[in-house]
């Protein structure tokens, strides 16, 4: 084990290693197999994961890997980078210390900004205040030299780099309408709203307009239409087309053993990602007092928490219910197994009858097998299909073998 005082950064996931470090050794005392662990997270979690994977301290030590609206890219529409590329991108430790504004930091903390690095971290370890308040953080995941060495998870090779453990990567389907997008409710035309919902130039509006790879849904509604458009933009490029390049990359390359994607078709309300105040719920009718899933609704970043956790804080129909129980089904098998399809006959043997008829009805969960897919659409029943957006994503400049080719 090293010694705090050997890491140059990255100290989140270094705790996070001394966890798991603490549950190889304590599991058993809990019922649990120390040589059958899966991590998992959502959002920053599943950038945790990502890391996870690949870092020397970390590899051997679990046996499975989720992560869920991992983020990543951002270098496209005339942007160097968004808030998504930091998840999947490290820099150095002078590059973060440059792009995150260090010496800011330092001044910030009342440190000389001309003082060394070494200078400047004795300074702010003075600090009477609460750094985490100050506005320039360098806060993200540096190559360190021992929690993580490569500038990017190295999916391209099978090789020691990576974990050589099943994984499973997925989206919620509008995850981009929480980050990466402002609406604008009082801009006057699609290419000025696209530009202010996305942070870009109203030259690279025109070209998301132009490509006819992102249509609207021309309700007549300007903003509304503009944010269909955005939304599908920033999901793509923030989210969707790097974890599918990175599953496919896994399976290509041999660097995972099985690899599955998903796409979360159904959602749940979960206000703390819903800044815009979209719909989130459906439609609320007749019957359908807290919306109805069966109409077009958002399904925002971390509206599939509930999938993992089996928390629903309010339920539409029936459906809601069945698709809970289905995808609770499938999580737990891969956390058991690395394998998300379950025993038919377990689960018959449990009466779990609503995934039964599912699962009966429309197969299993395949794992990646080409570079068109297969996904699997978390809904009730779980249905599977070819990966969302490969022609978007291409033009994005993150295509599906993106990986493969040499990333970055």
């Amino acid at each position: 084990m090293h010694q705090l005082t050997s890491f140059k950064g990255n100290y989140g996931i270094g705790d996070q290693i001394t966890a798991l470090n603490w549950v190889i050794k304590n599991i058993r005392f809990f019922g649990g197999d120390p040589n059958q662990i899966t991590i998992a997270g959502q959002s920053a979690g599943a950038g945790s994961v990502r890391v996870l994977l690949g870092s020397p301290l970390a590899i051997g030590k679990f046996q499975g890997a989720l992560a869920e609206s991992n983020l990543g890219g951002g270098k496209a529409l005339g942007l160097s980078g968004t808030y998504s590329t930091t998840y999947s991108t490290y820099d150095t430790i002078s590059q973060s210390f440059s792009s995150s504004g260090g010496n800011k930091l330092f001044t910030q903390a009342g440190c000389p900004a001309n003082e060394t690095a070494q200078q400047g971290v004795d300074c702010l370890r003075n600090y009477a205040g609460d750094l985490s308040q100050l506005p320039n953080q360098p806060r993200y995941v540096v190559q360190d030299g021992t929690i993580v060495n490569t500038p990017e998870l190295e999916v391209a090779t099978q090789n020691n780099q990576v974990a050589h453990v099943p994984v499973i990567f997925g989206v919620a389907d509008n995850d981009g309408v929480s980050i990466g997008t402002n609406y604008n409710k009082t801009c006057t035309d699609a290419t000025s709203c696209i530009a202010s919902d996305l942070g870009i130039s109203t030259y690279w509006a025109n070209q998301v307009i132009s490509s006819g790879l992102f249509p609207s849904l021309n309700s007549g509604n300007i903003t509304a239409d503009s944010l269909n458009v955005s939304q599908r933009v920033a999901t793509d490029l923030g989210f969707r087309c790097v974890d599918q390049a990175t599953v496919y990359a896994g399976y290509a390359s041999g660097a995972f053993p099985a690899a599955y994607a998903y796409n979360s078709d159904r959602g749940f309300a979960e206000d703390a990602y819903n800044p815009l105040g979209v719909n989130d719920m459906g439609l609320v009718q007749p019957g359908y007092p807290n919306g109805n899933p069966a109409t077009p609704y958002y399904k925002p970043h971390s509206t599939d928490i509930a999938f993992f956790f089996g928390t629903l804080t309010t339920i539409r129909d029936a459906t809601d219910i069945y698709a809970l129980q289905e995808v609770l089904d499938l999580w737990g098998n891969f956390i058991r197994t690395g394998n998300p399809n379950p025993s038919v006959p377990m689960l018959q043997l449990r009466q779990y009858t609503n995934t039964v008829k599912a699962i009966k009805q429309n197969g299993g969960w395949p794992a990646v097998t080409s570079a068109t897919g297969p996904m699997a659409h978390l809904d009730w029943p779980v249905t599977t299909s070819v990966f969302r957006d490969l022609p978007q994503c291409a033009w994005l400049g993150y295509p599906i073998e993106y990986y493969l080719e040499g990333g970055q």
